[in-house]
């Protein structure tokens, strides 16, 4: 709820009706109501925060005091799980490429930030034991525990919609753990917001480049090799 409260602050939204929304959708986000109880995988709260320091350095002053707090957001979010870990560098690293890109920051200086990066979080790593054996670095179930195509489209676990019961959309035995349905009133907002999205999307383009391909590729690496689509098997990409 504070994470999302900070990120329509840091979007300029800074009324009653945002906050109260921002809480809502953050506290009754499917995806996060179904692993409830598992403590890591509760720590959604660390991607909002990637998102703030991302709009954050688009117009950030003091560029030390940014880096400093992405930096302690990925030591945090390494020590809480590689799988939020995927997604708030994935944003981080982004964040840099999108400052490069606009020329917001040289790259002579980019370099050293992502050498800072990478040297911290690749020794905490070692330390933290994350290549103490292969299996750590394994990918085992990649393609089984992934996301159906329909998954966030679908009515699953819906207090709407109870007689559907405990159902899932789950195509491979496994993809409970891809589970992510958005929400019926997050879908309403998707189609109350249809009218404004193209032009959205071209003001967004040139401006966030490279945070739409992360997102896009995202989507792409939580639906995996083996695609769903509903209980149909629609095809195999071969991976080594």
């Amino acid at each position: 709820a504070l994470s999302m409260t900070g990120l329509v602050v840091t979007l300029r939204q800074r009324g009653l009706a945002p906050a109260l929304a921002a809480t809502v959708c953050g506290m009754c986000m499917p995806a996060l109501l179904a692993r409830w109880g598992h403590m890591s995988l509760m720590a959604q709260w660390e991607i909002p925060l990637s998102f703030i320091v991302y709009f954050r350095a688009r117009s950030a002053n003091r560029a030390f005091g940014l880096v400093a707090a992405a930096l302690l957001l990925a030591v945090v979010t390494l020590w809480t799980h590689p799988y939020l870990l995927a997604m708030v560098l994935g944003i981080l690293v982004t964040t840099l490429a999108q400052a490069v890109i606009d020329r917001r920051l040289p790259l002579p200086q980019a370099v050293p930030i992502a050498g800072l990066f990478a040297i911290v979080l690749a020794g905490l790593m070692f330390v933290s034991g994350y290549f103490s054996n292969a299996a750590s670095l394994g990918a085992d179930g990649f393609g089984g525990y992934s996301t159906n195509v329909l998954s966030p489209f679908i009515p699953q676990y819906s207090a709407l919609l109870p007689m559907l019961g405990n159902t899932m959309v789950d195509a491979s035995g496994g993809q409970y753990e891809g589970f992510s349905y958005l929400g019926a009133g997050v879908l309403m907002l998707v189609v109350m917001t249809l009218p404004w999205w193209r032009q959205a999307i071209v003001h967004a383009w040139p401006n966030h480049c490279c945070m739409l391909a992360l997102l896009v590729g995202f989507a792409l690496f939580a639906v995996s090799n083996e695609v769903y689509v509903a209980t149909w098997h629609v095809f195999t990409i071969p991976l080594p």
